[in-house]
């Protein structure tokens, strides 16, 4: 809690006092679905006589209290979220803002190139704005393909159905390249098997240990080396090691990041908040990703590249 400052400490007070009632409350409901299913249990028991009876009752009702404690405090946790992430926000990078009613459109994350075949897609928790010179956004981004599934039915027929598997599960961060350049370049993991010449030409750059870790493909070899400097090329192997399986994509002036990870900024409202281990754990997932500028060294501007307007924010 110490390592927190004073104001985002009072701001966890006041939300626990409003999350420890809502948790209150959570209870009584939960006593009281408790109760009921005692009631009904016996009901069942005396009237039919058969444990069988007494069985209906009692398994609805232990569902009911279970989604009972599951949901405790979940309309705190979302204010929590609403509240502590912005405060974070403005202390780590003022110029950055969080605005939970945007995400990342599909086309702007498919016209990566990362994926092909999106048949189902999802995006949430969007963050932007602008890191010292460099502007940039972020969110959550849950990508699927779908494919068919032989099956037997009922009556011994063979049928399919539709399933999905996860492409990409992650952050996918767009940020202002500190290189002006018209080509098309991407990285992709060394462990990626299926690949297409979306991208142009595979290219073996001087570094091995890179090589082995990255696919690079460009449709102008000359700029993507001008863009993979040996410098460069060390960043994204400290980079891999942070984020395993990333893949990048330099286009449009823009270097564009899909960043495997579990859904971040997740928030448990059966939890104290007084503990401060909810907020310190958002802050140091926002360093993860913020500092991604500083581990690409992207502020750095090359041949005096003007930095790029901050996006506005969406208007309601």
């Amino acid at each position: 809690m110490s390592q927190l400052s004073p104001a985002i400490r009072e701001l966890l007070a006041r939300l626990e006092s409003e999350r420890a009632a809502e948790v209150s409350r959570d209870g009584q409901y939960m006593l009281w679905a408790a109760g009921g299913t005692a009631v009904l249990t016996i009901i069942a028991l005396i009237v039919y006589g058969e444990l069988l009876a007494g069985a209906i009752p009692l398994g609805i009702g232990a569902l009911v209290t279970g989604m009972l404690w599951l949901q405790r405090g979940s309309k705190t946790a979302i204010k929590f979220k609403l509240e502590v992430l912005p405060a974070l926000l403005a202390e780590l990078a003022p110029q950055m803002h969080y605005d939970p009613a945007r995400s990342i459109a599909e086309d702007e994350f498919a016209a990566a190139g990362f994926f092909n075949d999106i048949d189902r897609y999802s995006s949430s928790g969007w963050i932007g704005g602008r890191v010292g010179d460099t502007a940039l956004h972020f969110g959550y981004v849950h990508a699927e393909e779908s494919y068919q599934e032989p099956y037997t039915d009922s009556q011994g027929k063979r049928q399919t159905r539709t399933k999905y598997r996860t492409l990409f599960k992650g952050i996918f961060l767009s940020a202002d390249n500190n290189k002006a350049f018209y080509s098309r370049t991407r990285l992709q993991p060394g462990s990626v098997n299926a690949l297409n010449n979306y991208f142009g030409s595979y290219l073996t750059l001087e570094d091995p240990e890179f090589n082995a870790i990255f696919k690079a493909s460009s449709d102008n070899e000359v700029e993507a080396r001008y863009l993979l400097t040996p410098s460069t090329m060390e960043r994204f192997k400290a980079l891999h090691e942070r984020f395993p399986e990333l893949h990048a994509a330099y286009r449009d002036s823009r270097l564009l990041l899909a960043l495997p990870a579990s859904e971040p900024f997740q928030v448990d409202g059966g939890d104290s908040f007084l503990t401060g281990e909810l907020a310190l754990s958002l802050r140091e997932e926002l360093q993860r990703y913020l500092g991604v500028v500083d581990a690409l060294d992207l502020n750095t501007r090359i041949w005096s590249k003007a930095p790029e307007r901050t996006p506005e924010r969406a208007t309601s």
